[in-house]
């Protein structure tokens, strides 16, 4: 009777924890989701892939996204000398001569990895918006335009119907190893001022900050790109912070420096302060300054 009591309450424990990881909110990965790529096979032998040297600097792949931020893109690279190469990734609107929306110069080293060994190497960004359907651009340039790095392509049969690989600034036969990551848009989350640090008294010409400590919670699913932003204004004199990445939950700290003019009334005057997310106002607090 015990074991089958014993039985019983491992089965209803084993069905709550179903039911609590059914209801927890989704963790999303740190690197964000894949939307766009072509991930293989690749040819191999001589085919294998495309030197990126200054006869082909305008070597790159288009794509069209699905989702509208983009956080990060994967190239599939080989470094075929005996030390690193400096690699950029541009991002450009259109094709391979479009403008660039966005550019990594100088930061991203290539470690050797061998004749014929291949790795994928990540350049990460701040979210950038992009228009879902439109046409983009992913474009590799090596920093001393040599023929040790190579970019591993697939020949023949259109393997990414949704772009093309460019060569010396022209669309090629073949698609490029390459991955695009988004973060979704946080659909729910709550912003908790937690207090603000602010002078008991302010002089007019004389600068001050005032400190808003703050909490992201509740963001759903967890780690979606949240953009928050956060004001403070002394009378009609107003500030206002909104980060250009995105950040994840938990504490937030802002300053913000305030000058007030000689001719600012003096006398207790209230800072407002304001914290929200997607332009979307989510919590508002008041704390008073003595102006003289």
């Amino acid at each position: 009777m015990a074991a089958k009591n014993s039985l019983s309450i491992a089965v209803r424990l084993g069905m709550l924890g179903v039911v609590l990881g059914l209801l927890a909110p989704r963790q999303l990965p740190a690197q964000g989701l894949i939307d766009q790529q072509y991930a293989g096979p690749f040819d191999v032998g001589d085919l294998c892939c495309e030197m990126i040297n200054r006869a082909n600097y305008q070597i790159g792949q288009s794509f069209k996204p699905s989702q509208p931020f983009l956080i990060g893109v994967e190239v599939n690279l080989q470094n075929n000398s005996n030390g690193a190469k400096r690699v950029h990734m541009l991002l450009r609107q259109g094709g391979i001569t479009g403008p660039i929306l966005y550019s990594s110069f100088g930061s991203k080293w290539i470690n050797p990895t061998g004749a014929n060994d291949f790795r994928w190497e990540r350049f990460d960004t701040c979210p950038i918006q992009l228009t879902p359907e439109a046409t983009y651009t992913i474009q590799i340039a090596q920093d001393n335009g040599g023929d040790d790095v190579r970019w591993r392509l697939r020949s023949g049969g259109d393997p990414y119907t949704r772009g093309t690989g460019y060569r010396g600034g022209a669309a090629v036969p073949w698609d490029y190893g390459f991955r695009t990551y988004y973060l979704p848009v946080a659909t729910a989350a709550q912003a908790v001022i937690n207090n603000v640090v602010a002078p008991a008294n302010a002089t007019r010409g004389v600068a001050f900050n005032v400190t808003v400590n703050y909490t992201l919670n509740n963001i759903n699913p967890v780690g979606a790109f949240v953009q928050p932003f956060v004001t403070a204004s002394v009378g009609a004199i107003k500030t206002r912070h909104q980060d250009s990445c995105y950040e994840l939950a938990g504490p937030q700290s802002k300053t913000f420096n305030f000058t007030l003019p000689a001719n600012f009334p003096l006398g207790a005057r209230p800072i407002l302060v304001h914290v929200g997310l997607h332009d979307q106002n989510l919590a508002s607090t008041t704390v008073m300054v003595n102006v003289n």
